[in-house]
């Protein structure tokens, strides 16, 4: 299996800029050495501009657009990134890589990992009486509140719009309180409330392509949802850790993450939380090629959907509806290669995305590129189409893999490039992924 081409954040002007070069660089199938060697500057500097690490300066910008023949691409972009750049934050901390502390499992191999999840012995998160600050039930609700907030922006406008905020929140006021000072019935609450929110922000870190500290706060979810005792909660973030797994090429650790939620969700009755764990698995076996395995967890998903009841379920799963699902479907069809099964899917998945922009970015790139999956049948106007409706949306998602699943289409338009639309894709893409109004 080729190496996965790592993705790049997408939250700054500047970083936007870098996803376009690779863009570029990619379409033309060069090595970062080579376009170096091509626009005279060396292989680690394209590196560093690419991860938004350096700043290229105009001349640059035009050199590479001569070594890519881009028609001036990256100039343009290069130009209005400096507008919009004079209007952005230069604070550069990342606050993503601050994890919790004292969670034993961070290191652990994923064998070692399942097998503390699977053991009777719950770990110890934060010295519980460390500081002197009492812990009640209002401090619950309001972290609940909390969760609830980001978990809404997470899902409308990707992983990056909120991510900072999720990890001050996390770093300045649930760590001290898992240090603070609370009875029993506390300590499950806390950990509970502590490991969704840790899980969601391993969510917005996979999501925003800062994939190791994603891992970490992942196992520090899952590390606090086993010290609560919260069965539907650690097969949702084993479920997480599957998509994570599929998203970043990890076949074999996407199916044995994906088959450990199922069994845990078992356990824990949720039929919403064993649906969404099926469908993951079937997204892994799947990228694996077994349409067999894929079928047989996509109709157990349904069959398990079929029989939940919304209001009996957790709050963090109830978004899991016969929608999402269609969605979840239309992907293993994608991972499949079946177009005619993407395109069956999509328009139930479409009209039900509401106000969730980051999933109409991902169901209408999915869609676009099934027009495109055979060169011989291509319908190039119709991906074009698909994919100019979808821009606006993709315009206010801070999502690494929204942007990174349109340029997929982008390069699969490129050799179309004289045709109108695609045209009037590449315009409105300019247009909308650096706004300097």
């Amino acid at each position: 299996m080729p190496q996965q081409m790592r993705e790049l954040t997408v939250e700054t002007p500047h970083q936007v800029f870098g996803a376009e070069l690779r863009h570029w660089r990619t379409l033309r199938g060069l090595s970062q050495a080579s376009l170096g060697t091509l626009a005279k500057y060396s292989g680690p500097l394209i590196s560093k501009i690419e991860k938004a690490e350096r700043t290229a300066h105009l001349e640059l910008a035009q050199r590479l657009d001569a070594a890519l023949d881009t028609g001036g691409a990256l100039e343009r972009m290069w130009r209005r990134m400096e507008q919009a750049a004079a209007n952005t934050s230069t604070d550069t901390a990342d606050a993503a890589e601050i994890v919790l502390p004292d969670n034993p499992w961070t290191a652990l191999p994923l064998p070692e990992l399942l097998r503390e999840w699977h053991s009777g012995e719950a770990p110890t998160i934060g010295q519980a009486g460390s500081n002197r600050r009492r812990v009640g039930k209002a401090d619950i609700a309001i972290m609940w509140s909390m969760c609830d907030t980001l978990t809404n922006a997470d899902r409308h406008l990707g992983g990056g719009y909120a991510r900072d905020a999720l990890t001050e929140f996390l770093t300045r006021t649930v760590a001290p309180a898992l240090h603070g000072t609370y009875d029993a019935s506390i300590a499950a609450e806390l950990n509970t409330v502590s490991a969704r929110l840790s899980d969601l922000a391993g969510f917005m870190s996979f999501d925003t392509a800062r994939q190791a500290a994603a891992i970490a706060w992942y196992r520090t979810a899952l590390a606090l949802a086993k010290a609560a005792g919260n069965l539907e909660l650690g097969a949702h973030i084993l479920a997480d850790m599957a998509m994570q797994a599929h998203h970043t090429g990890r076949r074999a650790d996407a199916i044995t993450l994906a088959e450990t939620a199922v069994g845990t969700a078992r356990q824990s009755g949720s039929p919403s939380t064993i649906a969404r764990s099926s469908a993951l698995l079937a997204r892994a076996h799947a990228l694996a090629g077994d349409r067999a395995a894929s079928a047989r967890a996509l109709a157990a998903a349904e069959q398990q959907l079929d029989h939940a009841h919304p209001d009996d379920e957790p709050a963090w799963i109830r978004f899991f509806t016969h929608e999402q699902l269609a969605a979840e479907t239309m992907y293993v069809a994608a991972d499949h290669g079946d177009a005619r099964g993407v395109q069956h899917h999509a328009p139930l998945v479409l009209s039900s995305t509401g106000e969730m922009e980051r999933r109409y970015v991902l169901a209408s790139s999915t869609l676009a590129g099934s027009h495109m999956a055979d060169a011989r049948e291509a319908d190039v106007d119709h991906a074009a189409q698909i994919l100019i409706e979808a821009l606006p949306a993709a315009s206010t998602v801070v999502s690494s893999r929204g942007l990174d699943a349109i340029n997929a289409v982008r390069r699969q338009l490129a050799p179309h490039a004289q045709r109108d639309l695609v045209r009037k894709v590449e315009h409105d893409f300019a247009e909308a992924m650096v706004p300097i109004g």
